[in-house]
């Protein structure tokens, strides 16, 4: 076994979330300091908070649903490609990324991973996909995408990428901390809650390497 790296953030009351959604609410309501029996908490967030993965149903109307989406699809080997400071990624960028033929999981590392785990505040200028991207994608028959920011896709490029790529049954997973993980080949795992009927779902995940 070679090693292994959480690539997971951390959820916690007032992380960074999409502008719009649901704030993070995470507290204890139960505790033992105070005469409990034991410690309880509670959580209160959207579905596509922190690391999560994407569902073609969050897209694409009568596209399947998390809990239907299949583990060998979330779990296997996989390659990441890394960007530098580039900011949106389309065909070129990753024509020449080095990535070879047959992969079928692609993490994409980018500047986005310096801040993912630190930053409060949304980012509106975060590195990610274009259209041209998610094509490039899509022909080569890549099944899974990865990147560290809370969306694959560009700001200004939300709608195409997500109804392009889920609308091909490609699996999304959206905030992954990659600053620890080298570039090329690693071993993937992201196991999503088992949400019945929803278009998204926090995760775990993992990547092991060497």
């Amino acid at each position: 076994m070679g090693r292994m790296i959480d690539v997971s953030m951390e959820i916690y009351s007032g992380m960074m979330v999409w502008p719009g959604d649901e704030s993070v609410d995470l507290h204890r309501v139960e505790r033992m300091e105070e005469g409990a029996h034991a410690n309880l908490s509670r959580i209160s967030c959207g579905v596509h908070t922190g690391t999560h993965v994407d569902a073609p149903f969050h897209f694409i109307p009568g596209g399947i649903t998390i809990e239907r989406i299949p583990l060998e699809v979330l779990a296997g080997p996989a390659w990441v490609a890394e960007f530098g400071e580039v900011r949106r990624i389309g065909a070129e960028e990753l024509k020449t990324a080095g990535i070879p033929e047959g992969t079928t999981r692609l993490l994409l590392k980018t500047v986005n991973s310096k801040t993912i785990t630190s930053e409060t505040v949304f980012r509106e200028d975060y590195a990610g996909l274009t259209e041209s991207g998610a094509n490039w994608i899509l022909e080569r028959g890549i099944r899974l995408v990865g990147n560290d920011y809370l969306s694959v896709a560009c700001r200004d490029q939300t709608g195409p990428v997500h109804t392009l790529l889920l609308g091909a049954g490609i699996i999304f997973v959206e905030g992954l901390a990659l600053e620890e993980v080298p570039p090329g080949a690693c071993r993937f795992c992201c196991l999503p809650l088992k949400l019945r009927g929803s278009d998204g779902a926090p995760a775990r995940a993992m990547v092991e390497i060497g």
